[in-house]
């Protein structure tokens, strides 16, 4: 949250490989996917494991075999893709 501040919602886990980030109303996130890939990150657009399409766009953030400084250097590019 410090780093991407309000442009994804975290949605808590208590346990799991992933988090879900939500973006904000009329963000597409198959776009913002996209440019993340651009940056060397996997971050799925929710709507690619949707039925329908989402009220609201979302990412799959994982988090597993990756250490912290890695975590949190992922973050920073996601920002700047944000």
């Amino acid at each position: 949250r410090a780093t991407l501040g309000s442009a994804v919602v975290l949605e808590p886990a208590e346990a799991g490989m992933h988090l879900v980030g939500w973006l904000g109303e009329h963000v597409d996130d198959l776009a913002i996917a996209a440019r993340a890939a651009a940056q060397g990150l996997e971050v799925p657009a929710l709507r690619r494991y949707a039925a329908e399409a989402p009220l609201r766009g979302g990412l799959l953030l994982g988090y597993t075999a990756l250490d912290a400084a890695q975590i949190r250097a992922g973050l920073q590019r996601l920002a700047g893709v944000l």
